[in-house]
């Protein structure tokens, strides 16, 4: 693009040069003054060429040090952010663990249960927030995914158990799924995105109870699976949904979660679909190909 530049401005020069001197021709310049003219005048273009080349140069010296200095620091930062997020993970886990044993040793009463209620489900919340900063920390670094076949029935069944348990004062859910009904996916990116997905629906339900609905079957292109709530929907543009950063109004997240449900479906070959006209539905397509 330099180069380009330079040429264009040296050859812009050069041809006013040459009318200025056929100019002088027909006013009856001498032969003579004709050619120093010419002379000076590519000597002038050498030069101012020569200048914007090099003023071109250092601007894009400068730039690219730039560019690279906030690299640098770009990736400092999100090792330091990975770091501090997975050193987390672990006391979080902890305090679950712990709070689990306590409310299921069944001294605590009253009060007490449901201060442990309440504190299982603030853990768990905390708990989803680190992991999907570890997630956007993965993919963000260029992480990939290992396909293999997955059972949907029999997946669903397993990690939805914690939510029931956990959730069950607030959370209904339905499911219905065929079983014999299987999809090629990543079975931890699965788990992300059905968990970001809950998440989202218990943090924007209309209700203090609120029913999610989960169904699969196959499409012409591979496998659908819906995820349904009733909550309030989403009053925006359905095209900002799955944006990084980008979130509703009224909403208190972050914007990564739907961000993340969006890219984890496009490396295992799908893609995600959301509609939050009436209630918030989250269509989820598998597709037979590989995935990017």
């Amino acid at each position: 693009m330099m180069l380009l530049l330079v040429g264009w401005w040296g050859s812009l020069l050069y041809s006013q040069a040459e009318r200025i001197a056929e100019l002088e021709k027909r006013v009856g310049a001498s032969p003579e003054h004709v050619v120093e003219a010419r002379f000076r005048a590519r000597r002038m273009i050498v030069w101012e060429s020569s200048a914007l080349f090099v003023l071109l140069l250092a601007a894009a010296g400068a730039g690219l040090w730039m560019l690279f200095r906030d690299s640098r620091r770009t990736r400092e930062l999100e090792a330091f952010f990975a770091s501090i997020t997975h050193e987390l993970k672990t006391p979080l886990t902890s305090i679950r663990l712990q709070t689990e044993a306590l409310a299921d040793s069944g001294e605590a009463t009253g009060r007490q249960a449901e201060l442990l209620r309440r504190l299982l489900e603030d853990t768990g919340r905390l708990e989803g927030q680190v992991e999907r900063m570890l997630e956007l920390a993965r993919l963000e670094g260029g992480g990939i995914v290992f396909l293999r076949e997955v059972p949907v029935a029999a997946w669903l069944e397993s990690a939805l158990r914690p939510w029931r348990e956990v959730h069950s004062g607030r959370l209904e859910l339905e499911v219905n799924v065929p079983p014999n009904l299987s999809i090629r996916a990543d079975a931890a990116a699965l788990d992300v995105i059905l968990r970001n997905t809950l998440e989202n629906a218990l943090k924007h339900g209309a209700s203090e109870r609120t029913k999610v609905s989960i169904s699969a079957g196959r499409a012409a292109d591979g496998v659908e699976l819906t995820i349904r709530d009733d909550g309030a929907g989403f009053p925006g543009e359905p095209r900002d949904l799955g944006v990084l950063f980008r979130k509703g109004p009224s909403s208190k997240g972050t914007g990564i979660g739907l961000y993340l449900v969006t890219t984890l479906m496009a490396r295992m070959g799908g893609s995600a679909e959301f509609d939050g006209s009436t209630g918030f539905r989250t269509r989820l397509r598998f597709s037979t190909g590989e995935a990017s």
